[in-house]
C-alpha cells in the first residue's frame, strides 16, 4: 500500500509493522487501551485481507469461536447476575467481502451456541436480500431458542398501526414455526432511546442545580441540537421559564419518549433472555460439577480397591488404568477428526448426490418453458414505452393470441390482411363419417379506419403446419399517393415488423411466411421488451425466475429427500455422521468394558450420533434463486431484448454460482450444529481421561509412600459422609434445574 493509496490509516500501521512498531498485548485495560487495541486488530486484519493474505491457513491463527478476542465489561442492566457472554454480529458492508468469508465461518459457531438471539431489523429493510439470508440463519440455527426480534428507526416511520402490523406480518413470514413460538417483537427507534438515555443521565447530574439547568442543557451541544431536532425543545423552552420547570418538562419527555419506543418491554424481553441463559449455563455448570463429583467418587473407590489389593493385583489395576488412559485418548483423536471427516464426507455427498446431477439435469432439461413470454404480456405490464402501433392495437380492443398479425396505415384507403391457414384432419368424432380437411381457426377484427388498424389473431392453441400472411389495398385508393403501412407478427413471445411504402390497390403484398410447430411453448429467437430493462427485470423477478425455480426445487427435494424408492442425500449425510460417530461408540463400549465403574452414566448422552436437521425448504431457495440482473440482454432502438440462445446459459451460471456456494454453507451449517456436541463431549473425555491420569499416579504414590491399608481405608472414612451429603445437594440443584440424572 503506497502513501496516499486508500485508507491512511492502513498505511501507517503497515510502515509500524514494517518498523517493528507494533506490539498487541494479550491483555488490555481500561476505555482507551481496548479501543486502542480493537481498532489495531481490525486494521492489522483489513490489511492482510487486502494483501490477500490467508492469516488461517498460513499463519495458524484460528477463527474458533473460543480464540477469538473478546471484551469484559459491566453491563448495568444485567450486573444481579453472574459474568455471561454476548456475541455482537454485525453483517459486513458491501465492499466487504473477506469479511462475509470470516462472519459465514464465525457466525454459524455464536449461533448454534447461543441460547438466544436479539435480531435487530430496520423497518424500511425487512424483504431486503441481505435480511432474507439472516432470517434463514435464525430458522437452522435458533429453532426452539429465545428469539428476539427489534424493529429499529421508527423515527422515521410514516405509515400507522395498519402498516406496521404489516411490517410485523412480513416478518414471521419469514420464519419457521420452530423460532415464532419462542418470538417476540419489538418496535423502537435507536437513535431516539439513546438521545432519551443522554437525556436522563444530564437531568440526573444537574438535577441539583436547577437555576442553571435551562442554559446548560441549552449548552450541552450534540444533546441539544437532538433534543431540538426530535422534539423541538427550542419551541419549548422560553426566555421565562424557570430552571425547576425545564426538568419537569424534560422528564416528561423521557416518560413519553420511553413508553412510545418500548424502552422497558425491550429491557424486560433482554433480561428474561439473560435469565435463560443464565439458567442454561448453571445447567451446563452443575452437569459439569456433577461429572466431576462423579470421577471423584471413583478416584476413592478406585483408591480403596486398590489399597486392599495383592501386589500382583495392584499391577493389573495400574495396567487397566493405563488402559483406560489409552483409550480416552483414542476417543479424544476420534472427536478431533470427526470435524474434517464429516465435511469431506457430507461435500463428496453432495457434489455426487446432489450437486452435479443438478447441474446434469439442468443442462438437458429441454421442457424448462424458460424461453418463451406470454404475447398479452409484452408491451403491456410494466411498460412505460410504447410505439404507436401498440398504442393503436390498446385503443382499438385489439386482441391477442398465440398468432397475432396487426396491420397499421395513416389515411383512409381500405387495407386488409389475409392469412393462409394450415389445413387440418379432424377426427370424425361421434357422428362415423368420413374425417374431414377444415382450416384453423383464426379470428379477426375487419378493417377499422378511423384508427387504421385490422387485426388477426389465432386462439389459445393455433394448428400446426405454414401461415402466410398477406397485405391488400382492397379499395379506396386516395389519389396518387403512395399508402405505407406496417405489418406487425407477434407468435409466441416474438415480435417482428415489416414496413412497405406503398401497396398498390388490388395486390396483395406477402409479409410473413413462418412453419408453426403447434407447441404449447413456441420457442422464439427474441423477446421484445418495449418497456426497456425495468419491464425486463420485472418479467425476469415476477414471471420467468419463480416458473423455473420451482421446477428446479421439485428436482432438488427428489435428490435431497428420495422418492420412495432410492434414499436422498439427507439420509446419505445421517448415516455419514453416524459412521464416522460409530468409532467413539466402539471405543466407549471396549472402555465400559475395561472400566465399570461410572463410565456408562458418565458418557450415556454421547453413545449415538448428534442430529443434525437441515431445513431442505430453505436450501431448495437458496439453491434454486436466481440474481436476475446477471441476466443478459442487448439493446435496441426503443427497447431491450433478451436472446434466447443466451438466456438458458445465463440462468445456468447463475445457478451453478448458487449451487456451489450452497455446497460449502451446507458443511459449514452440519460443522457449526456439531460443534455444540463435540465440544461438551470432548471436555468430558479429556475429564475422565485426566482422572484415569490422576487414580493411577495417586495409586503409585500410594505404593511408593507404603501408607497402611489402615491409613487410607480411614482416609476414606472421613471423606465419605461428606461426599454422600454433597450428593444429596447435587441431586436436589439438578432436580431443579431438570437435568436428565442416571443412577450409578
Amino acid at each position: 500500500l503506497g502513501d496516499g493509496e486508500g485508507d491512511q490509516r492502513l498505511y501507517v500501521l503497515q510502515e509500524e509493522i514494517r518498523g517493528g512498531a507494533i506490539q498487541l498485548r494479550s491483555e488490555s485495560f481500561g476505555d482507551e487501551a481496548i479501543a486502542s487495541t480493537l481498532e489495531t486488530l481490525s486494521h492489522f486484519v483489513r490489511l492482510l485481507w487486502m494483501n490477500n493474505l490467508d492469516f488461517e491457513n498460513e499463519f495458524g491463527i484460528s477463527l474458533k469461536l473460543e480464540d477469538l478476542p473478546y471484551v469484559q465489561l459491566e453491563m448495568q442492566s444485567f450486573r444481579q447476575g453472574p459474568a455471561q457472554n454476548f456475541s455482537l454480529l454485525d453483517t459486513p458492508g458491501p465492499n466487504e467481502a473477506k469479511a462475509v468469508e470470516a462472519l459465514k465461518k464465525i457466525g454459524p459457531q455464536v449461533m448454534s451456541m447461543s441460547s438466544g438471539c436479539i435480531f435487530c431489523i430496520p423497518h424500511d429493510q425487512v424483504e431486503s436480500e441481505q435480511m432474507l439470508k439472516l432470517y434463514s440463519h435464525i430458522n437452522i440455527y435458533m429453532g426452539g431458542k429465545r428469539v428476539i426480534v427489534v424493529v429499529t428507526k421508527m423515527d422515521s416511520f410514516k405509515g400507522g398501526d395498519e402498516a406496521k402490523k404489516s411490517t410485523e406480518n412480513s416478518i414471521l413470514s419469514n420464519f419457521n414455526p420452530n423460532v415464532i413460538d419462542q418470538l417476540s417483537m419489538h418496535f423502537t427507534s435507536g437513535f431516539e432511546l439513546l438521545v432519551l438515555y443522554e437525556l436522563e443521565g444530564f437531568v440526573d447530574d444537574e438535577q441539583g442545580r436547577p437555576g442553571s439547568f435551562k442554559d446548560n442543557l441549552m449548552r450541552s451541544g450534540k444533546l441539544w441540537e437532538d433534543l431540538v431536532n426530535t422534539y423541538n425543545l427550542n419551541y419549548t423552552f422560553d426566555s421565562e421559564m424557570t430552571g425547576q420547570k425545564a426538568i419537569e418538562i424534560c422528564r416528561q419527555i423521557l416518560t413519553d419518549g420511553l413508553t412510545k419506543h418500548n424502552a422497558d418491554a425491550i429491557l424486560k424481553s433482554f433480561q428474561d433472555l439473560y435469565a435463560d441463559s443464565e439458567r442454561l449455563a448453571m445447567t451446563g455448570d452443575v452437569a459439569n460439577m456433577n461429572n466431576s463429583f462423579t470421577l471423584l467418587k471413583k478416584s476413592l473407590e478406585e483408591l480403596a480397591v486398590y489399597v486392599k489389593a495383592s501386589t500382583e493385583e495392584r499391577l493389573r489395576i495400574q495396567e487397566r488404568q493405563r488402559d483406560v488412559e489409552d483409550l480416552l485418548i483414542s476417543v479424544l483423536a476420534e472427536l478431533a477428526a470427526i470435524p474434517g471427516l464429516v465435511e469431506s464426507g457430507v461435500e463428496t455427498l453432495l457434489a455426487n448426490k446432489v450437486i452435479e446431477p443438478m447441474k446434469q439435469w439442468a443442462q438437458s432439461n429441454n421442457d424448462w418453458t424458460i424461453i418463451t413470454v406470454d404475447p398479452d404480456d409484452i408491451g403491456a405490464a410494466g411498460s412505460q414505452v410504447m410505439d404507436e402501433m401498440e398504442q393503436r392495437l390498446i385503443k382499438a380492443g385489439a386482441k391477442k393470441g398465440k398468432i397475432t398479425c396487426s396491420l397499421s396505415w395513416s389515411c383512409s384507403d381500405d387495407l386488409d390482411t389475409t392469412v393462409f391457414l394450415p389445413l387440418v384432419l379432424r377426427s370424425p368424432g361421434a357422428t362415423g363419417k368420413r374425417p374431414v380437411v377444415s382450416s384453423t381457426l383464426i379470428e379477426r377484427i375487419h378493417n377499422q379506419r378511423a384508427t387504421g388498424g385490422e387485426y388477426i389473431f389465432s386462439g389459445t392453441k393455433p394448428a400446426p403446419g405454414q401461415y402466410k400472411f398477406f397485405v391488400q389495398n382492397f379499395k379506396n385508393r386516395t389519389g396518387v399517393q403512395m399508402t405505407p403501412c406496417t405489418v406487425r407478427l407477434t407468435r409466441g413471445g416474438s415480435v417482428e415488423d415489416k414496413h412497405f411504402s406503398d401497396v398498390c390497390e388490388g395486390a396483395n403484398q406477402a409479409a410473413f411466411e413462418f412453419e408453426w410447430s403447434g407447441a404449447s411453448n413456441e420457442a422464439q429467437g427474441t423477446i421484445p421488451f418495449p418497456g426497456g430493462k425495468p419491464q425486463l427485470l420485472e418479467w425476469l423477478r415476477d414471471e420467468a425466475a419463480p416458473k423455473f425455480s420451482k421446477i428446479m426445487k421439485h428436482k432438488f427435494d427428489v435428490l435431497m429427500l428420495g422418492d420412495g424408492q432410492s434414499a436422498g442425500a439427507v439420509a446419505e449425510i445421517t448415516k455419514c455422521i453416524e459412521k464416522n460417530w460409530s468409532n467413539c461408540t466402539v471405543l466407549l463400549n471396549q472402555l465400559h468394558e475395561v472400566d465399570e465403574i461410572g463410565t456408562e452414566a458418565q458418557f450415556l448422552e454421547f453413545r449415538t450420533a448428534p442430529s443434525v436437521p437441515l431445513n431442505t425448504g430453505d436450501l431448495a431457495d437458496r439453491i434454486c434463486s436466481f440474481d436476475v440482473t446477471n441476466i443478459n440482454y442487448e439493446t435496441e432502438a426503443n427497447r431491450v431484448v433478451l436472446i434466447n440462445a443466451n438466456f438458458k446459459q445465463d440462468v445456468l451460471k447463475c445457478f451453478n454460482k448458487t449451487a456451489d456456494e450452497a455446497t460449502k454453507e451446507i458443511k459449514e451449517q452440519i460443522s457449526a450444529l456439531l460443534q455444540d456436541v463435540l465440544f461438551k463431549f470432548t471436555n468430558r473425555v479429556k475429564a475422565a481421561k485426566d482422572n484415569a491420569t490422576s487414580i493411577r499416579e495417586r495409586n503409585q504414590a500410594v505404593a511408593e509412600a507404603k501408607l497402611s491399608k489402615r491409613q487410607v481405608e480411614e482416609m476414606v472414612e472421613r471423606i465419605q459422609p461428606q461426599l454422600a451429603g454433597v450428593e444429596r445437594k447435587m441431586k436436589d440443584l439438578m432436580e431443579s434445574l431438570a437435568i436428565p440424572t442416571v443412577e450409578s
